[in-house]
This record gives C-alpha cells, structure tokens and sequence, in this order.
C-alpha cells in the first residue's frame, strides 16, 4: 500500500522524536505500526528515503551558502585589512576589491547588478518587515523567533508571496 504525504511525514516525525529521546528503534516501529497500521516496512523505507533525498538537498543548499559568506568575509576583510574601515559596508568592500581584481568581489557585484536579484532583495526587505516572526536589529542583522515556522528565506519568500497573493 502507498502512504499519503501526511502518513509518510508522520512516521518521520514519529522517527525523529524517538530517536531524540533514544529510543529503541523497535519502539520507533511499534509507534508506527499503532498509528499507521497498513504501513509496511517498504513504506517506512520510502518515507525515509524521501526524507533523507529531502536532508540531502538541505545539507548541499547550506553548503553551498556557506562557501558564498565564507567568501564574501574573505573579501569584507581584505577591505578591511586594506582600508583599516571595520565599518566599511559590503557595497565598498566589494567594489574596492573589484577594483583589485578580487573575483569573489567581482562576481558578488555582478550578482547585485542583477535586476532580478534585486527584486528579491526588496521582496525580502518588505517580508521581514510584514512578518511577526523576522525582524532587524539596530545592527542591522536580521533575526528570527526561535519558532517561527518560516526560517529561511526561502520560507520567508514564500509565505511574503502566498500572503500578497491572498490580500491581492
């Protein structure tokens, strides 16, 4: 038998708080089985398998943003080390070491030269300010409520899109 997406989504959750707590992964599937009786082991196998598939484009998504801010920090403190300006905004550092040939500097404003990605970024602007959850600190750092269900930006965008959507 196939599982609904809220049956498979249930057995992941079941899974996670079970061996959370450190349970016995007998006791994992005793739980399953209780609240999911026609599911059988291929089931419990495909749910797990879409939700590793799900971990793993995660994992390469957060690695991939890494390496982009491990970037930007490394031509932010060239700038620094340059100009001695711990101040200096992103906009200069990128645009002083564009100027010295910095590829990660040349590429970042490339990027904000994007019309499209400009969009985004004033999307993303007017999200943060119409979500109870995100919020801008004096600093400047963006902030979210530890349980707030939007906790990407991707999720943010969404939710910013649907919320226009409906009040359109």
């Amino acid at each position: 038998m196939t599982l609904t997406k809220m049956e498979a989504r249930r057995i992941i959750e079941i899974a996670t708080e079970d061996l959370q707590s450190g349970a016995e992964p007998k006791e994992c599937f005793r739980r399953v089985r209780d609240e999911i009786p026609h599911a059988t082991v291929d089931d419990i196998k495909a749910a797990f398998d879409a939700r590793l598939f799900e971990l793993e484009e995660d994992a390469a998504a957060y690695k991939a943003e890494v390496k982009a801010l491990e970037r930007i920090c490394g031509f932010m403190d060239k700038a620094v080390e340059i100009t001695g300006n711990k101040q200096i905004t992103v906009e200069e550092a990128a645009t002083l070491m564009a100027a010295r040939g910095d590829a990660d500097a040349i590429e970042f404003l490339r990027c904000m030269d994007d019309p499209e990605q400009r969009l985004t970024a004033v999307e993303f602007d007017a999200a943060i300010a119409a979500h109870p959850g995100w919020w801008v600190s004096p600093d400047q750092m963006v902030h979210t409520k530890p349980d707030c269900p939007e906790d990407t930006p991707e999720k943010l965008l969404a939710w910013h899109r649907r919320r226009k959507a409906t009040t359109a």
